[in-house]
């Protein structure tokens, strides 16, 4: 038998053996890829919700956006869907988290907030503290959304899970409120690799017609920048220049005894009566008297509105909460990826800065126009050589604030403008 059988036999039982194998595996596909699978088509795995650097359960139970960055268009696989080695619909960071039976504004029927929570990974969202997280560690990114849900007051949660990137604070659990609106991002601190926390929000909106600010009529006076002499003449800044070494040298009891200062008429008759002038496409200097991450406004005229009502003092904190405001910083939110700055922030859109200046009738200037100007050259080098993401025209909107007969001068580049 095994003469008769030569090398056209062989081939066939080769040929034979290969077929029967081939059935085999087929079938085995067919019956691992359970009903519905197609034959030769690897089901896919399901996504991970982990993210590199982060501890095991950082996002258990959490659905994760991508962070902005990682957010790439067509072969990525990441907009809007997820990549070939992903089965889970990933949304856009601009989608907004399941409402269902959530209220449209406000907090009443907190307890029909439903749905999924979403958080964005490497992001740290801004907000008043409603719980510190140095004394608040949880287990995960969802236990933390779930303590901001079950938290009156609360509309914002950032938790830290990335225990290489935490250290001593894996595990914390921030509470926060910031003022939401429907369509609008949440005001953030820092977002990107370094950041190592994760952030989301509730949609716990407000109504915009609920902005103290925002309805109280305020006139707006446009500045005139070709004006080099205020009335009155302007006053000596006698505290110097904040920003010439990165605000370092500040000495908030030289800006409380400043004329500026002692002048100002705090009283809510004079206040009322202020004026404001704005200036588009500039960004003023000044000494935050109120953080603007996050202090959402809609229009200039209700930042312009918010600086004209700030109260010095508490619940204002921080070295200078003592001071008035005297002058505004708004990023438009037309601006939908945010405004630019040369700092460490992440500026969005809406946010609203209230500000001190020792001489708001001729005040410093960062940035203006198209940032041309010889004021902001330094060592030969033009602004947008320094800044190569700098905007073709400066994003903010900026005013100050002045008593009726009062003029403002276009006022003078600060050490900002060269930075």
């Amino acid at each position: 038998m095994a003469g008769r059988c030569g090398p056209r036999g062989t081939v066939a039982w080769l040929l034979l053996a290969t077929l029967v194998i081939e059935v085999l595996k087929r079938g085995g596909e067919r019956r691992g890829g359970g009903a519905g699978a197609v034959s030769g088509v690897r089901e896919l795995e399901p996504f991970s919700l982990h993210r590199q650097h982060h501890s095991v359960d950082a996002h258990e139970g959490l659905r994760v956006v991508p962070a902005r960055h990682e957010r790439r268009s067509g072969a990525s696989g990441l907009d809007g869907r997820v990549a070939s080695d992903a089965s889970e619909t990933v949304p856009s960071a601009d989608t907004p988290s399941p409402k269902e039976d959530a209220p449209r504004y406000g907090t009443e029927g907190d307890a029909k907030v439903k749905g999924t929570c979403t958080g964005e990974a490497h992001l740290e969202l801004a907000g008043d503290v409603v719980v510190w997280g140095a004394d608040h560690k949880v287990a995960n990114a969802a236990a933390c959304c779930e303590r901001c849900r079950s938290k009156d007051g609360c509309n914002v949660w950032v938790f830290c899970g990335d225990a290489e990137g935490c250290g001593a604070k894996v595990g914390q659990c921030w509470l926060k409120r910031q003022t939401l609106y429907e369509g609008l991002p949440p005001g953030a601190m820092s977002r990107g690799d370094g950041t190592p926390w994760i952030s989301g929000h509730l949609p716990r909106y407000s109504d915009p017609k609920d902005d103290p600010t925002g309805g109280v009529d305020v006139e707006m006076r446009k500045v005139d920048i070709a004006l080099v002499e205020s009335t009155p003449p302007a006053r000596p800044r006698e505290c110097g220049s904040p920003a010439v070494d990165g605000y370092s040298h500040v000495v908030p009891d030289c800006l409380v005894k400043s004329r500026t200062n002692v002048e100002f008429d705090r009283s809510e008759a004079a206040r009322s009566e202020q004026v404001a002038w704005y200036e588009e496409h500039a960004s003023y200097d000044g000494l935050a008297v109120a953080w603007g991450i996050g202090n959402i406004k809609l229009t200039a005229a209700a930042c312009a509105a918010a600086c004209r009502a700030h109260e010095p003092g508490p619940p204002h904190h921080g070295p200078f909460a003592d001071l008035p405001c005297n002058a505004w910083v708004w990023c438009p939110v037309t601006e939908t990826k945010g405004c630019f700055e040369p700092d460490a922030h992440t500026h969005g859109p809406g946010d609203c800065w209230l500000k001190f200046t020792e001489t708001p009738e001729n005040v410093e200037v960062n940035q203006r126009g198209a940032n041309d100007a010889p004021g902001t050259v330094k060592d030969g080098a033009p602004y947008r050589k320094r800044h190569p993401n700098a905007p073709r025209l400066a994003h903010w909107t900026s005013g100050v604030m002045l008593p009726p007969g009062w003029t403002p001068s276009n006022g003078t580049y600060g050490p900002r403008a060269t930075w």
